[in-house]
């Protein structure tokens, strides 16, 4: 839609060299201001669109990613930043979801489990098309004999962030040498 517009008056210049009947009803409608200007909103519209969908997808992206990138409902993010309660509000600093796990359960019950189960959700569906992508590379026609507890650990491998310090590991290991 984008091409279209940054194209209008080579679009134009083809329907008015066109002998097609059919180039008449189009011509009518690309020179019509109203309808461009349609085309031209929806066109802002779907490019707005676009690059939300681009900001929310990738590893570890929640409800509250998505809710955060269209400015609305940030309870969730910071929920005591005009609260009083001064030593909520500090543990609040460390993000979301450390906040919500030291939310005492007994005094905040309905508000925590809200907002746990709103932490929980996925903002988009890349986590569970990733997982079936390695899923499927893992688990192949060649190694179709995996067990579920195996192919369980090759996912656990293959999808989490956590990068050993190897040069530590390589420290702390002795070298023991046969006699």
């Amino acid at each position: 839609m984008e091409r279209f517009c940054d194209l209008k008056e080579e679009i134009t210049a083809f329907l008015l060299r066109s002998k097609l009947k059919r180039a008449e009803t189009y011509l009518t409608q690309i020179l019509d201001d109203n309808f461009i200007a349609d085309v031209c909103f929806l066109c802002d519209i779907f490019r707005h669109l676009n690059d939300l969908n681009m900001r929310l997808q990738g590893r570890d992206k929640t409800v509250i990613d998505l809710v955060k990138q269209m400015d609305v409902m940030s309870f969730a993010q910071n929920p005591f930043t005009a609260a009083t309660h001064q030593d909520l509000s500090t543990k609040a600093n460390n993000g979301p979801a450390r906040f919500w796990c030291n939310v005492n359960v007994h005094q905040f019950p309905i508000i925590k489990k809200v907002a746990v189960r709103l932490l929980s959700m996925f903002g988009s569906t890349y986590t569970c098309e990733s997982s079936f992508s390695h899923m499927n590379m893992i688990k192949n026609s060649y190694r179709c004999s995996l067990t579920d507890s195996t192919l369980n650990h090759c996912l656990r491998i293959a999808l989490t962030s956590y990068e050993p310090n190897i040069h530590a590991l390589v420290q702390n290991k002795r070298c023991h040498f046969s006699h």
